[in-house]
This record gives C-alpha cells, structure tokens and sequence, in this order.
C-alpha cells in the first residue's frame, strides 16, 4: 500500500453513487475525504479548508468542472493542489483543454482504482517536495517578510501602515515625499510573484487593474497617480487569516501544460514585484453601509448610484467592462466635499475592448453570484457592458429593499435562481412600482431586452427621482 501521509483530498462529482464509491475507497487507504456533488460546493470547500489534492470531474451541470478548475488555478498553482481531472472519453476536446487550463493529469471512467491511487501518490509526492523546497526558501528570506511603518518604496513613497489585504496583493497607507499627500500603495504579494512569474494570473490582474484605472478619468473612479516595481529577495509575508481572494470571481488560469504532464518548474528565489499609486480614500464601502443601515431613503440610493453609473458609462465608452460591480467595490469616500463620492474599484476582472478574442483568463464563471448576470451564471463568453447595468440594478434593489433579490443557502442555488430569473418584484417590497418596473427591466433575463446602455438606464432612473436629486444630477448622463 503506497504512503499517503495522511493527506487531504476533495472528490468532486454530481453523480452520487460513484463520489461515494470512490470516497469509500480512498478513505479505506488513510485518506482524508470530503466530497462534493457540485462546482460552486466545491468551490466553497477550497474556501474552507486546505486540500492537497483534488479529483474533479469534468461533465458537470450549472458549473462544469472546467470552470471549477479555472478557479482553482486563480489561487493554486499545479504543485500547490494538483488536480485530478476525470471523465467518460478518453481521448476528447474537454480533456485536452483541461491540460491546456493547468489539470495536473487524468483518469477515465469508469475508474480504475489503482490508477487513481498511483497517479495520485506522484503528484502528491512533487507536491510534499515542492511544500519543503519552498520552507528552505521562506527560512532565507524571513528579513524581507514586511513593509513596515518607515519602509521607503522607491525612494519616493514612506510606508505609514497597512489598510487591506487579499489573496493577490497588499494595500498601504503611504505618503508621497514630494508632495506630503497620502496615498494607497497597492503591491502584488511577492509570494504570487515568485510562484506564478510574470505570465501568471496574478501578474495579468495586477496589470490589468492598473491599466483601466490609467486610463479612464472619472470622478467616480478612483484616481491613478504613479507604478513602479521592487526587486525583492523571497517576497513580503503572507497572513494567519488569508484566505484564497474572491471566492466566486473565476478566470482561467494561463499556466502552460502538456499531455506529457511535465511539472511546473519551481518559482525563483528573485522576485520583481510590481506596485501602484492610487488616491487615498477614507470612509466605508457600500457593502459596510449596508451592513449597518440595511436600506437607503430612495434619494439617498439615487445620490449615491447617478455618480456611479456616470463612472461606470466612462468604463464602458473606453470598451471595458467591469465584471464585478458590488457593494463592496463601491467605496464612499469622505472628502473634502460635504457629500460622501463613490468611487467604483476593483478591475481586476475586468474586460477590455482591446482584447479581440477572450483570453483563457476571462473565460467562463466570472464574478460574484448574487450580483451576476444569467449570462456570466451561464459561463458564456461574449459578456458585455449590460452584464454591469444588470449589477447595477441589483444593488439599486438591495439598497432599498434591504435585502438582495436572490438569496440562497450555497451558490449553486444562487446561480439557479439567477440563471431562472425568478425575483420578487421592488413593488411588494416598498412603494415604488415605477422604480421597480425600471429595475426590472434592467435586470431581464435577456440581456437585449434591457437597457441600451447606462444613459438610457439613468435617464429612466432621473424620472423617479426626487426634484433636488434630479436638479443636481439631469446634466450629467448627457456628459
């Protein structure tokens, strides 16, 4: 009986009988098993405990394993939590793509059990020698684990404290030495850096996220002001609480892979980390709003979403697309203005018009389920700008309501909900039916039978307005 030293795997497939067959078998080798009969409760699972490995099925409803699969590669190299893809052709288009999207290797139904153990037992193997070649690594490279208050970026920027963090990259308050302003300094985490190189996913939203905050000037966007990038040895520290970014945006991973399941080779010592330069806010997100208040007076909603919706039409006249508009990437900045100015963030999703054909990255389940439109619920790939007038409608909803208009106990219920597009009308949830028949219209299933564009949706929106809300803010759908 091979060594397995007590790993834990995650066994993914919608047919019951056969995901209990084999988690039977496996635990009956010493294997730790959780099981999960979908791609979003599989998903979940990642989110909460720390796999070694995953045997996934390709043919899934709803959320293919493919798509699965891309997620995971968001977050996990090959070595990192190596995928076993399995599926009923042995020689098939969704195989090849799957290697293509960075599977480890394959099996083909119906099982061969001692197959599956063998090919699991190699890759969990690299996977220990990996694990420990990159302890030796962090063990050297401990002196450069953070910036603390002091650090000097560049000679230009002095690190004050830290303000957020995530899976991909740090947040710091800073100030610019030649003008005392306060600034957001925003680094890719040095540990992505050396894993993925600068090919990677996160190297690509990293880029991404900066060229689109570059390029679009709007008050409701927030304001770019310089880049740069640090050679570091090792990279920064990592966090007790960090969890895997996003847990429901999923891109595809562009990690080069082959039939000849050649490992990925292990990530340099050296690691050129890149940075940017954003204006500093100060106050909450919407999502933090929310939280507190649970709904908003309808010109209080109004005041807010007339500024976004202008920001977001600058997006989409430059031909990109958001992706992933929420509440918690709305932050409600306290300025030097007496109201508080959203400012939309986080493009890291986001898609450009540039792009002529879908990168692997922006293939498939991408964004947050309760704000998705059917189309991204759907996996389709020509997404376009009325996927973010559909999230804008919903957290128009949810502002007022005080409540989101799908709500479920997982995200595969979610996805079903919003994919069918079934809702309880605005109308029976305050007094509102004009409003409610514009929010409807703007979330239809059918994306055509939407809105044209955010001006059309903002000029149905000044209509219910209050007059003061309306005086302040007719002008500018028409900048």
């Amino acid at each position: 009986m091979a060594e397995h030293h007590g790993e834990r795997l995650l066994v993914v497939d919608d047919n019951q009988d056969n995901l209990d067959m084999l988690a039977r078998r496996l635990r009956r080798r010493g294997y730790e098993v959780t099981t999960a009969d979908s791609g979003a409760e599989a998903l979940a699972a990642v989110a909460r405990v720390r796999f070694d490995a995953v045997v996934l099925d390709i043919n899934m409803p709803v959320m293919s394993g493919l798509d699965v699969l891309r997620e995971l590669r968001r977050h996990y190299s090959k070595l990192e939590l190596p995928v076993l893809m399995a599926t009923a052709r042995s020689e098939s288009d969704d195989m090849v793509e799957a290697l293509s999207l960075g599977a480890n290797d394959y099996v083909t139904k119906p099982l061969n059990f001692a197959e599956v153990v063998a090919r699991l037992a190699t890759h969990l193997g690299l996977r220990r020698e990996f694990t420990a070649m990159r302890g030796e690594v962090a063990s050297k490279v401990r002196s450069t684990d953070a910036m603390v208050a002091g650090t000097l970026v560049d000679r230009r920027y002095e690190i004050e404290c830290q303000i957020g963090h995530g899976g991909f990259a740090v947040v710091y308050r800073a100030r610019q030495l030649s003008t005392g302003q306060a600034v957001a300094l925003k680094v890719l985490r040095a540990r992505r850096a050396m894993r993925a190189g600068t090919d990677g996913i996160e190297y690509t939203r990293f880029r991404r996220e900066m060229q689109v905050i570059g390029a679009v000037k709007h008050p409701a966007i927030v304001r770019l002001i310089d880049s740069g990038s640090l050679e570091l040895e090792g990279g920064w520290s990592t966090f007790e609480d960090e969890t895997p970014e996003g847990s429901t945006q999923t891109n595809a991973v562009t990690e080069d892979s082959s039939s000849d399941h050649v490992p990925t080779p292990m990530p340099p010592a050296i690691a050129r980390v890149p940075y940017f330069v954003m204006e500093c806010l100060e106050g909450e997100t919407l999502a933090q709003l929310l939280e507190r208040d649970q709904k908003l007076s309808l010109a209080d909603t109004l005041e807010l979403f007339f500024p976004i919706i202008g920001g977001v039409h600058a997006l989409h006249r430059r031909g990109i697309v958001h992706r992933d508009i929420k509440p918690s990437n709305v932050f409600l900045h306290e300025g030097d203005q007496r109201r508080r100015q959203p400012k939309v963030l986080d493009f890291g999703i986001a898609k450009l018009k540039s792009e002529d054909t879908e990168e692997q990255m922006t293939v498939g389940f991408v964004g947050t389920p309760s704000y998705m439109s059917p189309e991204q619920a759907l996996g389709e790939r020509d997404i376009d700008a009325r996927c973010d007038q559909y999230a804008l409608a919903v957290m128009l909803y949810e502002c007022l309501a005080g409540q989101r208009p799908f709500t479920a106990d997982n995200y595969t219920q979610v996805l079903l909900l919003v994919t069918a597009g079934d809702f309880t009308p605005l109308a029976q949830l305050c007094d509102e039916p004009k409003l409610s028949e514009i929010i409807t219209k703007a979330m239809q299933r059918e994306r055509a039978r939407r809105y044209e564009d955010l001006q059309e949706f903002g000029r149905a929106l000044l209509e219910v307005a209050p007059e003061s809300v309306r005086a302040r803010w007719g002008s500018t759908l028409d900048e």
